[in-house]
């Protein structure tokens, strides 16, 4: 579950700028790419911290057997970990459900910022000046809201 938010947060992060920053249309095979890379980077920081408790226990002088136990635990557990993170990293099935949880949440960012922004400033979103000033309240969205969003988000472990 923890891995799966891990990759989900910066697959949300990255919809939303990529939609209002970048202005890029959506795309599911790039998206379910992303999260694949993301599921992979876990398995190699896995793999780094299992490499990392294996040479701290060969430094050690003398180490008493209870720890020796632990930190061979922690590298067993790192290791069966990252295996799991690249079996997960070629389930399409998973990181699809990834992505389109990913899209929800970064829809329910997006609106939630431009529903409180609309309340806050009196607007009435039937009106002809409304549609008119479209583009503006778009680019006040990127450069004011967007960046108040990624400022207000919680980081992505």
């Amino acid at each position: 579950m923890l891995a799966v938010s891990a990759v989900r947060m910066p697959v949300k992060n990255r919809l939303i700028l990529r939609a209002l920053r970048d202005k890029t249309d959506y795309d599911q095979g790039e998206s379910v790419e992303y999260a694949r890379e993301r599921m992979l980077h876990l398995a190699r920081e896995k793999e780094a911290d299992a490499d990392r408790t294996r040479r701290m226990r060969g430094v050690g002088s003398g180490e008493e057997d209870k720890d020796a136990g632990r930190s061979r635990r922690r590298e067993k557990v790192s290791r069966l970990l990252a295996a799991r993170l690249r079996e997960a990293s070629v389930d399409d099935e998973l990181l699809t459900r990834i992505v389109d949880e990913a899209r929800e949440a970064a829809w329910k960012e997006i609106s939630k910022s431009w529903m409180t922004q609309f309340a806050n400033r009196g607007v009435d979103t039937a009106s002809d000046e409304y549609r008119r000033n479209r583009d503006i309240r778009l680019q006040q969205l990127i450069r004011v809201d967007l960046a108040q969003l990624e400022r207000d988000a919680e980081p992505e472990y």
